[in-house]
């Protein structure tokens, strides 16, 4: 199955925004999460054992990269349970992930129905107003967002874009995103869309030509951009289930208020 993005991992790369306007509790000052950003700074990659407990716990081989790898290099500085646990509900009102303040454990693998988590939006409200630092903390976050964070949340936001100027949600032209969003739909995904060696449904390569199609626009430079591209390919998935669980303006929202934080420049050349 497709999907690469846990909840922490999308509350440290995309959840950090200033509080929107209304909602009781769901406004904030910045410093409910600002030792999740410490906790981002402090994170490696892991190797090792450390190597071993991403493989275990996030499902990936590439800790030093992607929304995963990020979620667990910092979950050994943080556990993702305390943070959690801070939240007015749990992050998903339904799904195969157990996420709560007692305990994080993701299910990649589930053929249940959902097999995807549906996030509460009530969560992501609070993420998006909570997460981002204020004053003196936001000059702390800035180097470790240009470090850790800036090239998963321009791809985010590059994905986005590409998405609805193909159409998105109405519709998108026919290949693996149409596929895709099909099979959220509850259609059969089509041969040319599963690898064996991901096992059924769209392997995490599935949207490697969008992905690719996107690096001149990231405005970085790449020493290896197979980095770039795995995150793209987890950024179109995320988007397409966002719009499945209702949440992906909630979101959209948040990371152009991260990118108007940390990234001003880059996002006013690539609003469109």
């Amino acid at each position: 199955m497709f999907r690469l993005a846990p909840v922490l991992s999308l509350l440290l790369v995309m959840g950090c925004a200033g509080p929107p306007a209304g909602g009781s509790g769901t406004s904030g000052s910045g410093d409910a999460l600002v030792d999740l950003w410490a906790a981002v700074g402090e994170g490696v990659p892991a190797v090792g054992d450390g190597y071993e407990r991403c493989l275990d716990r996030f499902e990936t081989y590439n800790p030093d990269f992607g929304v995963r790898g990020l979620a667990c290099a910092v979950s050994a500085a943080l556990p993702l349970s305390a943070v959690v646990g801070r939240a007015p509900v749990a992050p998903f009102r339904s799904g195969p992930h157990a996420v709560t303040a007692d305990g994080v454990t993701f299910d990649f693998a589930s053929t249940a129905e959902p097999q995807f988590g549906r996030y509460d939006p009530a969560f992501v409200r609070w993420a998006v107003a909570n997460a981002i630092p204020e004053g003196a903390a936001r000059t702390m976050a800035q180097p470790i967002y240009d470090r850790h964070v800036q090239r998963i949340a321009r791809m985010y936001w590059l994905a986005h874009g590409d998405l609805v100027a193909q159409g998105y949600p109405t519709s998108l032209p026919a290949g693996p995103l149409a596929d895709y969003a099909a099979y959220l739909r509850g259609a059969t995904p089509s041969a040319d869309a599963s690898v064996p060696a991901y096992g059924p449904g769209f392997s995490v390569t599935a949207f490697n030509d969008e992905s690719r199609a996107l690096l001149p626009d990231l405005g970085l430079r790449l020493s290896n951009e197979y980095t770039a591209i795995y995150e793209g390919n987890a950024a179109y998935g995320f988007w397409m289930r966002r719009e499945a669980d209702g949440t992906r303006e909630l979101w959209h929202d948040g990371l152009h208020d991260l990118l108007a934080a940390f990234d001003a420049g880059w996002l006013a050349a690539h609003s469109g």
